[in-house]
Formats: structure tokens, sequence, C-alpha cells
């Protein structure tokens, strides 16, 4: 599994993590997914520590693995969006609206 963003949802007080499934366990794992995770925890790194212009590159990256990764292709509007408006304080967590 790989780890997303925490998310603050709307009545909670603490983030939650939030995993997706990334591959079957017991099979092993081909290069191209093996350089996938890498540039992942490498992008996601660089998101949580608000260096969004390095994280995309890096979520780049992860398209050149996997073209059409919803959950990247998110990431990347989502680091265009906080680089365009830069919060005054990031912590890594993203603030859902509604649940």
């Amino acid at each position: 599994m790989g780890e997303l963003y925490p998310v603050q949802v709307t009545c909670k007080t603490r983030p939650l993590k939030i995993f997706t499934i990334v591959h079957r366990a017991g099979i092993p794992l081909e290069q191209r997914l093996l350089k996938y995770l890498e540039n992942y925890g490498l992008a996601q790194d660089a998101y949580a520590s608000g260096a969004f212009e390095k994280a995309t590159a890096r979520f780049q990256d992860c398209l050149q693995c996997q073209p059409g990764d919803r959950l990247i292709e998110m990431y990347i509007e989502r680091c265009h969006a906080l680089m365009a408006r830069p919060p005054r304080e990031w912590t890594g967590v993203h603030y859902a609206a509604h649940k």
C-alpha cells in the first residue's frame, strides 16, 4: 500500500491517513513499479515539506512510469494550486470541505 497525504475532514479533530493499493502481495515488483514507488516517496516527502515545485517534478516522473494515474494527476493539480496561492503555514495536511 502507498500512503497518501493526511486529510482533515469536517467534524474531525485529527487528520486521517489514507492509503492506496499499489500492487498485489506475493508477486515480484516490475522495474517500472519500483521506479514509480521511488519517485512517489520522494514526491511525497517534497509535498509534505512544502517544496511543491520539486514535488511536481517527481510526480511527473511517476506519470512517466504510469501514464494516466489519476492520483498523481490530482497531486500535480494540487501542487500547482499551492504554488499559485502558497499557504501561510503548510502542515502537509489537506483540509477537505466535505466527507
